[in-house]
């Protein structure tokens, strides 16, 4: 079992070592047992940062929209951060999702996508975990030759594995990959 207490205060040292000084720790809500390393969430408050970032991100949303090249590698970010795989009950890939609350933003990514020759479904609204929805192979396809899953290992080799499981496309995958 994971000790809390232990976990917390080794990373409370390593923090104030590299000069982090003020911080707060939350319980976990639950006890799970079946934990083998903690998660750590650095959150940054400076109210002016976020000024800066969230002007920057309006200016780079119209350049994004305009440009392939900038939808393809910002779209990229957004899949290793929000994206995930949705297999269904036979190994193939059912949906990918990219998670986003606010409607503004996934009327964002779906305009992003669109740039890229990408559809979209019905979003998922389910509270807590609203979501942009992608299905289809065709798209899937896309994401594959975009290569839109590259930034993060794990999903791109999920998501690359569940595509071979297409028997039909299977071939075809493959001479795209080896192109």
């Amino acid at each position: 079992a994971l000790d809390i207490a232990y976990e917390t205060l080794k990373i409370e040292k390593v923090l104030k070592r590299i000069g982090i000084n003020r911080l707060q720790f939350r319980r976990p809500k639950i006890n799970n047992e079946n934990i083998v390393c903690p998660l750590v969430q650095v959150v940054f408050h400076n109210q002016l940062f976020k000024l800066f970032y969230l002007s920057l991100l309006n200016i780079l949303k119209a350049e994004i929209l305009k440009d392939k090249n900038k939808a393809d590698s910002y779209l990229k970010g957004i899949f290793a951060a929000e994206g995930c795989i949705r297999l269904d009950a036979s190994g193939i890939v059912g949906s990918v999702k990219i998670t986003a609350t606010k409607m503004e933003m996934r009327d964002f990514y779906r305009n992003s996508l669109q740039k890229l020759g990408i559809n979209t479904a019905k979003d998922d609204l389910t509270k807590g975990s609203e979501a942009i929805v992608i299905t289809h192979f065709n798209n899937f396809r896309k994401l594959f030759e975009m290569n839109l899953l590259s930034l993060h290992p794990e999903k791109q080799k999920k998501f690359i594995n569940a595509l071979m499981n297409y028997q039909k496309k299977k071939d075809d995958l493959l001479k795209f990959e080896s192109a």
